[in-house]
């Protein structure tokens, strides 16, 4: 069995013991590597790889314009102020919240850079970050639209041409294609939130299903362990 890792929000909060966002991110991915836990693409089976992908949010993936911190609704603009970022990634940043600084999202982004020398050959791919990747897979409320996601996600998703692309972070369930690619997000949510849909895990490759190279069909489940 192998268990893959992407960097969401949460794990970003940090305390003065973890000095900053960033030496706590390599922290996570120095353990990670101990665990034996796969943080870059790794092959699971003949003709089928897995693809982390980094991500975090910025501001144009809202519908609005946001020029200041008032203009930006209040749910927004304390998301993630536990992160503590290095000085030289604040620049832009709305209010005193570093989160929501363009290099924040930059930074990540540019982790996902060297998938670009990486040859996949015929290997179908299944790509999954924490954040959303596409505007239109957002269907939530409007004050959290410039926390949700990052449409430059979206364009590296775009250029792997995956067969599906897992995310999270909304809280929602989807399940779209959108040319040629199932995106889905099985929310599990909080306790609270999970009396809106079914959190049985999604089935989405099996090595003996018998058609279109082992993925499965929406709406197929696995058995809880």
């Amino acid at each position: 069995n192998v268990v893959f890792f992407c960097i969401g929000n949460h794990e970003m909060w940090c305390t003065k013991k973890d000095g900053n966002s960033i030496l706590k991110l390599e922290k996570i991915l120095n353990l990670c590597d101990q665990l034996g836990v796969w943080t870059t693409p790794g092959r699971i089976a003949p003709g089928l790889c897995v693809v982390p992908l980094q991500s975090w949010y910025n501001m144009e993936f809202a519908s609005y314009t946001v020029n200041d911190v008032q203009a930006l609704p209040s749910a927004s603009a304390y998301f993630d102020a536990g992160c503590k970022w290095p000085e030289s990634m604040c620049h832009g940043a709305i209010g005193k919240n570093q989160s929501h600084s363009p290099y924040v999202s930059k930074f990540m982004m540019e982790l996902n850079e060297p998938l670009k020398q990486m040859d996949f050959g015929s290997d179908a791919l299944v790509t999954f970050s924490h954040f959303v990747p596409n505007r239109t897979l957002y269907r939530g409320r409007s004050d959290l639209e410039a926390v949700m996601g990052c449409q430059y996600l979206g364009k590296q998703v775009e250029k792997l041409k995956p067969k599906v692309h897992i995310f999270g972070h909304s809280h929602m369930s989807v399940d779209r294609v959108i040319n040629g690619t199932r995106y889905l997000q099985n929310a599990l949510g909080y306790p609270r939130e999970r009396w809106r849909g079914c959190i049985k895990p999604t089935l989405v490759w099996a090595a003996d299903a018998s058609t279109d190279g082992g993925f499965v069909q929406s709406g197929a489940h696995c058995t809880p362990f």
